[in-house]
């Protein structure tokens, strides 16, 4: 008997985990050297990394990409280090450098012998000093015209070079130029001159303008003080005048009419003038316009609201100052009636109109016998003279 073996089916299941491998974090460290002279890019910053996936990529806060960096001024900077599989970290730090290292020298006597000193500050101390004149002191005296330079280093051979100068003694004045009073602005001018001295020249007015020349100003005094590039000043005064008498003052007038009579009168005006205006008229009057005026020499002053004045002075004639002269010829004889009578208007108005006290209405009289004559003469203004003469005969 046969017999059929059949294969048996076996199946396996096998079962296996994969474990990841641990990261750890990435960590920074940042070591910084400062700039050791203030003011100057000498500085560099070296980041250690640990941790993270290799290759990193730096990111600083200036823009650079590399590790070291240099060339930095003092200041903050971060980092970014970012690994392989984008982690991150970050990680900032500050470098500090000394301050910068400054010179400033004093000029204590400006024009020779000059005198100037040296005052060193920032850096790292202790400072040496040098002068281009040999002196390794702060102060140098004595000196003539010219340029003075001190060389300063500090502790960390840092170095800074200053120059001042000793220059001729300073003078200076003002030059102005007269305000408008009627001008709301002033309109006066002032420049100061200056000889001397190490320019260029600081001009620092009382009223804080600045510069050589000043414009807009009212009247009244001006004090400028001018600092040379040295640091030594001087200071002036001046003063702004006023302008005299700006207001144009015109007068219309009406003349008296005969000698003698008050009929005149004149009014005021000052074209420009900031009203209210005030009059004084050497009559007393304090009114734009004056009246009943004899003849005479008359002054007003006009004043305006912003103290502008104006003077005018004029004269009033009287139209006619009519004065009569009479030519007179006694008769010849007696019993001969050949006396005569001439009349003459002087600084009258022509036509001029007779009257005698005869009737007759001429300007002479002829055949006249002894007696008295009496004219009474006018002229075109109506002014009027009365005169008179008597004829006798000769004894």
């Amino acid at each position: 008997m046969n017999k059929l073996y059949l294969p048996a089916l076996l199946t396996f299941f096998l079962s296996f985990a994969i474990q990841p491998t641990a990261l750890t974090q990435i960590t920074i460290t940042l070591n910084g050297n400062p700039p050791l002279c203030g003011g100057f890019a000498t500085g560099s910053i070296l980041a250690s990394v640990s941790g993270g996936q290799s290759p990193y990529q730096f990111e600083w806060s200036n823009g650079q990409t590399g590790n070291p960096i240099t060339g930095l001024p003092a200041g903050p900077y971060s980092l970014t280090v970012t690994d392989q599989d984008g982690n991150q970290a970050v990680d900032s730090i500050v470098l500090i450098a000394p301050p910068p290292l400054e010179v400033p020298i004093t000029v204590t006597a400006c024009s020779p012998p000059g005198a100037m000193t040296a005052l060193p500050s920032g850096g790292t101390p202790p400072y040496s000093l040098s002068w281009n004149t040999g002196d390794t002191t702060a102060s140098i005296s004595g000196l003539p015209l010219g340029q003075y330079c001190i060389t300063a280093q500090d502790a960390n051979n840092c170095a800074f070079i200053n120059c001042q100068y000793i220059g001729e003694p300073m003078t200076a004045s003002i030059e102005t130029t007269s305000a408008a009073c009627n001008n709301p602005f002033g309109g006066g001018t002032a420049q100061a001159m200056v000889s001397g001295g190490v320019a260029p020249f600081a001009y620092d007015w009382d009223n804080g303008m600045t510069g050589p020349l000043i414009d807009s100003l009212p009247a009244g005094p001006v004090t400028v003080t001018i600092t040379a590039y040295n640091g030594c000043s001087i200071t002036v005064t001046d003063t702004v005048d006023l302008e005299e008498n700006p207001l144009g003052v015109q007068v219309q007038t009406e003349e008296p009419g005969c000698a003698g009579d008050s009929t005149g009168w004149a009014t005021a005006n000052a074209p420009g003038a900031f009203p209210p205006a005030t009059y004084l008229w050497n009559t007393g009057d304090t009114t734009q316009a004056v009246y009943n005026l004899p003849a005479g020499t008359y002054t007003v002053t006009v004043q305006d609201f912003m103290g502008c004045e104006g003077i005018k002075t004029f004269q009033l004639d009287n139209a006619s100052n009519l004065k009569l002269e009479l030519e007179v010829e006694n008769p010849t004889c007696n019993g001969v009636n050949n006396g005569r009578i001439k009349v003459n208007p002087l600084d009258g108005v022509p036509p001029f109109i007779y009257k005698w006290n005869t009737g007759d209405s001429t300007k002479i009289l002829e055949n006249l016998s002894p007696g008295l004559y009496i004219v009474t003469v006018s002229d075109d203004v109506g002014c009027f003279k009365v005169d008179s003469a008597s004829l006798v005969y000769p004894p």
